[in-house]
C-alpha cells in the first residue's frame, strides 16, 4: 500500500502486522516559459527512511498531461529507494494551433513500487493547473507560451528605476498591470503588425 501526505511525503507500507514502511520525500520545481509553449521540470527524490522489510523497495516514476502536452520522465527504473537520493527530470513539449487556447491541464505522477515476494503498490498526485496558448495566432515561436492560469500576477519595482513610476501611475489611474490582486495576468501583443516590428524579447 502507498499513500501521501499533505507536506510531499510518501509512504510505502508492505505487508500485514508487523508493518513495514519505506518513507521518503518528492520535491518538484516547474519553471513553465513565457516564451515556449515546451518546457522542463526538475524533481528530486531524498533516500527512503525503511523498517523491517521497508529496505530494498524499487521504484518506477512516469508522468501524464493533457490539454495537448506530452510528458516524458527521465529518472533511473527501478531505483531502490533506501540505496539513496536521486534526481530526475519531466520534458513538456506542447501541439498548439494558431490563435487556439489549449484546455487547462496538470500533470499527474504516478509511481509504482515493487519489491520481490511482495505484490506492487502505486500512488498517484497531480501538479499545479497551467494552460498554454498561441492566441493571437503569432507565426513567431517565442509568442506562444504557458502560464499557471489560477495564480496571481505581481511584479516587484526593485531594480525598475527608469519604470517603475510610470507603472505606478498606470495603478492609480485604475490599471492592474503587476498587481496581485489585479486579475488577469499580462497578454499578448494583439496588433500583429507592431508585433512582427518588434523584436522578441
Amino acid at each position: 500500500m502507498a499513500d501521501q501526505s499533505d507536506t510531499g511525503q510518501l509512504r510505502v507500507t508492505i505487508g500485514a502486522a508487523p508493518r513495514a514502511q519505506a518513507n521518503f520525500d518528492v520535491k518538484h520545481q516547474m519553471t513553465l516559459k513565457a516564451n515556449s509553449a515546451n518546457w522542463s521540470e526538475k524533481f528530486y527524490v531524498s533516500k527512503a527512511r525503511t523498517t523491517r522489510a521497508g529496505s530494498g523497495v524499487a521504484v518506477n516514476i512516469t508522468a501524464a498531461s493533457a490539454g495537448g502536452t506530452k510528458a516524458t520522465v527521465h529518472f533511473p527504473r527501478g531505483h531502490i529507494l533506501s540505496s539513496s537520493a536521486a534526481d530526475g527530470t519531466v520534458g513538456y513539449t506542447t501541439s498548439i494551433a494558431s490563435k487556439k487556447i489549449n484546455p487547462k491541464a496538470k500533470t499527474t505522477y504516478a509511481y509504482t513500487f515493487t519489491k520481490p515476494g511482495y505484490s506492487p503498490g502505486s500512488v498517484t498526485y497531480n501538479s499545479a493547473v497551467y494552460r498554454c496558448d498561441n492566441y493571437y495566432g503569432s507565426t513567431k515561436a517565442s509568442r506562444a507560451g504557458c502560464a499557471v492560469p489560477d495564480v496571481p500576477t505581481g511584479v516587484s519595482m526593485a531594480g525598475l528605476a527608469h519604470i517603475d513610476e510610470g507603472i505606478r501611475k498606470l495603478r492609480a489611474n485604475g490599471g492592474h498591470y503587476g498587481d496581485p490582486n489585479g486579475g488577469k495576468p499580462l497578454h499578448w501583443m494583439i496588433n500583429k503588425k507592431q508585433e512582427d516590428a518588434t523584436p522578441s524579447t
